[in-house]
């Protein structure tokens, strides 16, 4: 019975380690930023804004790699600002966890702090993720070139 239970242990880790794998695969690559849209107080009135409507614009590279135990993977991400006209490349860490639904990122090793990103919908074409940005909740949307 104990051998059972830990074939099954090490075959729940397994599967989760390869959807994490999957994900970061399907990740590879550059990605356009279709939607980026958080709720702006304007005047005490609480409005939607997407930046890409706006103007803005921005993309995503992930390169690939083999996720191992507390692996990194590096990204960088540009982001055209149309309000306040400025465009901005990060370079920064991810992987992906939680059975490929969460993608973590930090600025870089040493880093503590880590963003949670919920990745709602991943196919090899369409990213679409929530996260929190200084308090507001903002919902993104990538399209793979």
């Amino acid at each position: 019975m104990k051998r059972i239970l830990m074939i099954a242990a090490i075959a729940l880790v397994a599967v989760a380690c390869n959807k994490n794998q999957q994900a970061v695969k399907k990740l590879e690559g550059t990605w356009d930023i279709t939607k980026l849209e958080f709720e702006q107080d304007l005047f005490g009135t609480p409005i939607t804004v997407d930046l890409v409507d706006l103007g803005g614009s921005g993309s995503m590279t992930f390169d690939g790699c083999k996720l191992k135990k507390d692996e990194w993977c590096n990204v960088s991400t540009t982001l055209h600002d149309p309000i306040q006209d400025t465009t901005i490349t990060t370079v920064s860490l991810y992987r992906v966890t939680n059975d490929g639904t969460v993608l973590e990122t930090k600025e870089n090793d040493t880093a503590s702090t880590i963003n949670i990103i919920t990745i709602v919908e991943l196919t090899d074409t369409d990213l679409k993720a929530n996260w929190t940005q200084d308090g507001v909740p903002v919902d993104g949307e990538l399209k793979k070139r």
